[in-house]
């Protein structure tokens, strides 16, 4: 055993932390979440992606029905197309990972749904 100091910092996890007088991540700590960081970045992008798509595709049914009913002389078929529509957007909706949509649209054909047979009786 010698009195002297090394100079060489033993290679033990916390002879490392003493010897730079700092904390560090080991390069492995580093790497994972870098890879994690970039994993939610990826995941955020395809949900914008999704989302944009979503949105593009309301856009479309809205011009759709404006075109299509503007000319059209009776209430029924309209109301049948929408509520299609309403139904199968809810579908997309789901699909594309849209949450607060598919509440809002399962709410309004509950509504529907609920309100049906109480008017009928």
């Amino acid at each position: 055993m010698s009195s002297e100091p090394d100079s060489n910092p033993p290679d033990s996890p916390l002879g490392r932390i003493f010897a730079s007088g700092r904390v560090s991540r080991p390069p492995e700590m580093a790497q994972e979440q870098a890879i994690a960081a970039l994993e939610e970045e990826v995941q955020a992008l395809k949900d914008g992606r999704l989302e944009e798509r979503f949105c593009w595709i309301l856009v479309s049914v809205i011009l759709f029905n404006t075109t299509i009913f503007a000319n059209t002389q009776t209430t029924g078929v309209p109301l049948a197309i929408v509520f299609l529509q309403i139904i199968l957007l809810s579908v997309l909706a789901r699909k594309c990972g849209m949450e607060y949509i598919v509440r809002f649209l399962d709410r309004i054909v509950d509504g529907w749904v609920k309100r049906g047979p109480s008017e009928k009786s």
